[in-house]
């Protein structure tokens, strides 16, 4: 355990800094931190969440279990350091429904995938194998969908195929 204090020659009461865990490797290499207010950072020095897994080498994996009732699991994904640019997990608080979100899990229900496989693009609950929803006002273009094939290759230029009773 690592404990600073304060190095001013006039402080008659030197304080103390609030100790961290810290976990070094062989080399000496910071692998683990504990900060003072309880967060955690594997491969991240300074931890400003829960737990923070940074790597410059390797997959940095996470197994996330939430056992409270209407306690979502969740996985953010920020490129500013504190703010939520999109919000991956499960919805406890929605019949379980894996969802990615832009800041919150049921805020805008970008992609939504129920228990049943049903996946709802735009939509809450999604009622069928694909659920495309759009709502009114918010699509200018007049498109719900545009499907390019940008491939101009003598005979390969197919657009869409649509087939029922295959």
């Amino acid at each position: 355990v690592d404990t600073a204090f304060s190095n001013n020659a006039n402080d008659t009461t030197p304080d103390k800094l609030a100790a961290e865990l810290l976990v070094k490797d062989s080399s000496g290499n910071l692998d683990f931190v504990v900060s003072d207010q309880g967060y955690v950072g594997v491969g991240d020095y300074s931890p400003d969440d829960l737990l923070n897994v940074s790597s410059s080498s390797a997959e940095a994996g996470v197994a996330i279990t939430s056992l409270g009732t209407n306690t979502d699991s969740v996985l953010k994904f920020e490129l500013t350091d504190g703010t939520a640019n999109y919000t991956v997990g499960v919805d406890d608080s929605d019949n379980d429904y894996f969802k990615i979100d832009s800041t919150g899990l049921g805020t805008s229900n970008h992609l939504v995938i129920d228990t049943s496989g049903n996946v709802g693009i735009g939509h809450a609950s999604p009622s069928a194998p694909f659920d495309l929803d759009v709502a009114n006002g918010t699509n200018d273009t007049g498109y719900i969908a545009e499907i390019v094939n940008q491939d101009v290759t003598a005979g390969e230029s197919n657009g869409l195929l649509v087939q029922a009773g295959v």
